[in-house]
């Protein structure tokens, strides 16, 4: 490294770099190996229409408005490289406030490269049928409503917290239970955490799924817990389930050891 070059500027460079170039690699990928059973299968399976009915159609299970937003993108999938564009983008954009989010618990940018397995694995779910924009829209709305979280002040935290959770659900169907996950590994590696709002959120993860299955929802039990969840595809995709867990696991691991990995790499 050049001498008078700030180190920390020189990683974060390095990493909007790499993602660049991550961004266009996927592209290729996918316009190589799974542009014909799977990227036109997104838009040859339904017929998007801007009607009320087929809006409100989508708005019977949790998660209906991603599900909608992805139809939406999806009738631009007859065209190759918008449908790589896309899907790429999107991951891409996963990948980059996920890293923001871990930022909160210390400089990773020296040590990106080994969270590159998340955006790796993500491309490979893509190459799954049943894995369809919308379950990238899902997890891309959980991590944004966390990042969002960690930007709130002490007073506000915990009543924004089960406002986010509630709100995530409806919209990510059930990203808004990977949130709360998130929140409650949050919660339990602070100084001065608060027990009761960990209970708070757990039960709040249990019981608002069943009051809208209830009350809502006309979908199976199941769905209404893991709606856009890899766990709720009829074919179990188990890279899916893996990378869906990785990314509360590996911010746990980072929470721990953020800090002291930033002090000793910056020294």
């Amino acid at each position: 490294m050049k001498p008078g070059i700030d180190k920390r500027k020189f990683f974060a460079i390095n990493f909007y770099i790499i993602t660049a170039v991550f961004f266009v690699v996927s592209i290729v990928w996918m316009l190589q190996h799974i542009k014909y059973h799977v990227l036109q299968q997104h838009e040859q399976l339904q017929l998007f229409r801007t009607g009320w009915s087929y809006f409100t159609g989508y708005m019977g299970k949790p998660g209906g408005l991603l599900s909608y937003t992805g139809a939406f993108f999806s009738q631009f999938f007859f065209n190759h490289w918008i449908a790589a564009s896309v899907m790429g983008g999107i991951i891409v954009l996963i990948y980059i406030i996920y890293i923001l989010v871990c930022r909160k618990k210390g400089n990773i940018y020296p040590v990106f490269s080994l969270t590159m397995i998340l955006p790796v694995l993500l491309l490979m779910c893509v190459a799954d049928p049943q894995i369809k924009p919308s379950y990238l829209l899902g997890l891309l709305t959980c991590i944004s409503f966390f990042l969002f979280f960690l930007q709130l002040k002490v007073n506000n935290r915990y009543i924004g917290g089960i406002i986010l959770i509630v709100l995530a659900y409806f919209l990510s169907g059930g990203n808004g239970l990977l949130l709360g996950i998130f929140i409650i590994i949050d919660e339990m590696f602070r100084s001065e955490r608060s027990w009761w709002f960990i209970g708070t959120v757990s039960i709040i993860m249990a019981v608002v799924p069943y009051c809208a299955w209830q009350m809502i929802y006309l979908v199976p039990l199941r769905e209404a817990y893991f709606s856009l969840l890899p766990f709720n595809l009829i074919f179990p995709n188990k890279i899916a389930i893996i990378t869906w867990i990785l990314f509360p696991a590996f911010y746990a691991i980072w929470n721990r050891s953020g800090h002291f990995l930033s002090t000793v790499l910056y020294k």
